[in-house]
């Protein structure tokens, strides 16, 4: 994986244990990546769970070029729910990465990130030591008796499932893979044995019955959804909400954060997902701008961009319109825009569509591609286990095996840290837009500025007539390129502090017809280098289209 290393912390291991990352060894990266840039990168707290945890935070700008509140600033949410653990990994390879690659003057002298790389660290860690299916913590007890405790009853390590033989059982034998299981209200025509299904565990309050509610709604605790928690459109009656909106220090904390800082202009939300790219619904004043932040995004990893209003009305998965998320709080409450990035699972390393897993009608069926991908790599994780009869506390004999989702909810590791790269080049090229040619985002500024707290600044170009444009190098936001309509194009190194012309460098000829009225001047997104505009007018001008592939 060329590019993929860091100064700072060994991306590539880093990659390879996303599953593992403990909070001792999450922690220790955080410090890593702080000593090793101390003017560019801070270690803080947002603050602490319930469970005395802290919430990690790390501002990624150059410290030493001036005041942050005055940058414009960008947010990285990542791991808000617990068994994603790809977020963790995503967020500390930007952050080292928009480290590593600043050079002064540069990005980080004019924009500042604001990345919480682990939003949950009580349910990530463990389900870093214990993997199973936990989606961010547990809430108030279940009024239900017998309902289940997930345990590692095998002593395996993890907590997968657990199926217990009974003729009223609503699941069945998948007839590919045993491994699996499948709804029998789905495949009424399979032949038995039948099972009851749960998460792998005891009975809270066993009374001597099982269950008889289909998984997953037979944990004994409320399962909480902190990407449910959120104002406004928080309701109750969604699965997962909680009690009250904000009413837990993960969500809250980032709350109160987000609004004292109004320097903020965009965030992005790391989850692990399908591989999409999530547009969420916003006025349609500003669905043109979300859809081209989106689509660059998606040019860039791969991933179909997908607007929940329109494309889950096309799916009919009908627990997928939610309300009370982070992103509706950001563009609600905060009014900046805020993509969730999907960073995939197994599935997506097999290559599976996200439209078409999105649209599978069976939530029990299972992804017959990925067992035959680790069976075919023995030295991968396996996601799905053979079913083995083990020893119950309460039920004599059960068997224990198939799904276990937080292995099976992460990607590959290369698949991870080529999507994390990417995520990288986007939100440079994003954040360099964000912090403009000339307008800066100030909290406080001299006298006689307006009111709103924002100044205009100006950066020279020494050329003549109107500017017509300013083009940012999607592969390298500290490269500009500028044109004005009599004095033709220029180059910025520095993002907009210095300018030198381009035309100079031409041959006599070329540069009397290039150096007057460019119209139009575009860039290639992966050479900041490599650069075409044309020329000419309808009088005395003809037209011409130029190519540079050395930066003029």
């Amino acid at each position: 994986m060329s590019n993929i290393s860091s100064a700072a912390i060994d991306s590539a291991a880093m990659f390879e244990r996303t599953v593992w990352l403990t909070n001792d060894e999450f922690d220790r990266l955080v410090e890593t990546l702080a000593a090793a840039f101390p003017g560019l990168v801070k270690a803080s707290e947002l603050g602490r769970t319930a469970a005395g945890t802290p919430i990690r935070l790390l501002t990624v700008t150059d410290f030493s070029a001036g005041d942050e509140a005055r940058k414009a600033g960008y947010y990285i949410q990542g791991h808000i729910h617990a068994k994603e653990m790809g977020g963790t990994t995503a967020a500390l390879h930007l952050a080292s990465r928009l480290a590593e690659t600043h050079r002064p003057g540069g990005l980080l002298a004019k924009a500042v990130f604001y990345i919480v790389p682990r939003c949950v660290p009580d349910g990530a860690d463990q389900m870093a030591r214990i993997p199973g299916n936990l989606r961010s913590g547990w809430g108030a007890p279940m009024p239900d008796a017998s309902m289940v405790e997930p345990k590692d009853i095998d002593g395996d390590g993890r907590i997968a499932k657990m199926r217990i033989e009974c003729p009223d059982g609503d699941m069945a034998v998948s007839p590919v893979d045993p491994r699996c299981m499948v709804s029998r209200s789905l495949h009424p025509d399979l032949p038995p044995p039948y099972f009851k299904y749960y998460e792998e565990g005891v009975f809270h309050n066993w009374n001597g019955k099982l269950p008889t509610l289909p998984w997953p709604r037979t944990y004994w605790r409320e399962y909480l959804d902190y990407n449910r928690n959120w104002e406004p459109g928080w309701r109750r009656d969604i699965a997962g909400a909680g009690e009250a909106p904000l009413n837990v220090p993960e969500t809250r904390l980032q709350a109160d954060f987000l609004l004292a800082h109004r320097n903020i202009r965009a965030a992005i939300a790391l989850h692990n997902g399908y591989g999409i790219v999530f547009v969420h619904q916003v006025e349609e004043r500003d669905r043109a701008d979300y859809l081209a932040a989106a689509n660059r995004l998606s040019e860039l990893t791969g991933f179909p961009v997908m607007e929940e209003w329109i494309d889950h009305a096309q799916t009919g998965v009908t627990c997928l319109k939610t309300s009370g998320r982070f992103t509706d709080f950001c563009y609600r409450k905060c009014g900046f825009p805020c993509l969730t990035l999907e960073l995939g699972t197994r599935e997506t390393s097999c290559g599976r569509d996200a439209r078409e897993m999105f649209r599978r009608n069976d939530p029990y069926t299972a992804p017959y591609e990925v067992i035959a991908m680790e069976d075919a790599h023995p030295d991968l994780p396996k996601s799905f286990l053979p079913w083995k009869r083990v020893p119950h506390p309460q039920l004599g004999e059960v068997e224990v095996g198939g799904l276990c989702d937080t292995v099976f909810a992460c990607p590959l590791p290369k698949d991870l840290a080529r999507t994390s790269e990417r995520l990288f080049e986007f939100v440079r090229a994003h954040a360099a837009r964000l912090a403009s040619a000339a307008l800066v985002a100030a909290g406080s500024v001299a006298t006689g500025a307006p009111a709103d707290g924002r100044k205009w600044e100006l950066l020279p170009i020494d050329g003549g007539g109107y500017v017509q444009n300013v083009v940012i190098a999607p592969s390298d936001p500290d490269v500009w390129y500028s044109y004005v309509d009599v004095g033709g194009p220029y180059r910025s190194d520095d993002a907009g502090g210095h300018w030198r012309p381009l035309h100079g460098n031409m041959p006599m000829a070329m540069r009397e017809l290039a150096a007057d009225h460019v119209r139009t001047l575009d860039v290639d997104p992966r050479d900041a280098n490599r650069i075409v505009f044309a020329s000419g007018d309808r009088f005395d001008r003809p037209a011409g289209v130029y190519v540079s592939r050395d930066g003029g």
